[in-house]
């Protein structure tokens, strides 16, 4: 009987947490530094798959780098800041894909608080709920030059605005609900398709003198 050695893949060692998915890797994290930790060392063209188990409360930005394929499954659970937080939670230059009907709130953080994404890679966004205050004079999520996202049924509110696009970006809004106090809700100036969802501003133009 003659039998063939396998060669081992870099997906197929696992750490302690880790376990193997047919395409990729899944970690389960809890607390605030492993969720930082995960994004870190999540491999170049590996598909990570980053589950939370918790709740938990971030202090600072992470970023998804270029080659990195990185899925944020919520579990239903919520990131939200502290009162020192900011920026937005994530800045993605990789591909990023948040899912799990979750909660990303910065809140907590005030004016400083921006929002979920700033995206320079290609995001996709499947349901859940993003929260900032219109304090923040800031979109929620903000498609930069080159970017790609594509939202699938979120809940985007109470921000300055919920999305804005610039030049040289592909979006998509297939369905989901996107409300603001102050700016458009959707600022867009790239190419948008919008195939369904509810859009609300209640602005007041004699309020603040915008």
């Amino acid at each position: 009987t003659v039998v063939e050695a396998t060669e081992i893949q870099p997906a197929m060692v696992m750490a302690t947490g880790e376990v193997a998915a047919k395409n990729g890797v899944v970690k389960s994290v809890g607390t605030a530094e492993d969720l930082n930790k995960a994004v870190l060392e999540a491999q170049d063209g590996v598909e990570t798959t980053i589950q939370l188990t918790e709740d938990i409360v971030v202090e600072k930005p992470m970023t998804v780098k270029e080659g990195q394929n990185i899925i944020l499954d919520m579990a239903g659970h919520k990131i939200t800041v502290t009162d020192s937080f900011v920026s937005r939670i994530f800045t993605n230059n990789g591909t990023l894909t948040i899912k799990g009907n979750g909660t990303i709130d910065v809140t907590e953080a005030g004016a400083n608080g921006y929002g979920a994404v700033n995206n320079f890679g290609t995001l996709t966004v499947v349901d859940g709920t993003y929260k900032a205050l219109k304090e923040t004079d800031a979109y929620i999520f903000y498609n930069r030059s080159g970017g790609t996202v594509i939202f699938e049924n979120p809940t985007v509110e109470d921000g300055c605005g919920a999305i804005a696009t610039l030049i040289n970006t592909t979006t998509e809004i297939h369905g989901g609900s996107y409300s603001d106090e102050t700016y458009p809700t959707i600022e867009n100036r790239g190419n948008m398709l919008i195939t369904g969802g509810t859009f609300e501003n209640t602005s007041c133009s004699s309020c603040d003198g915008r």
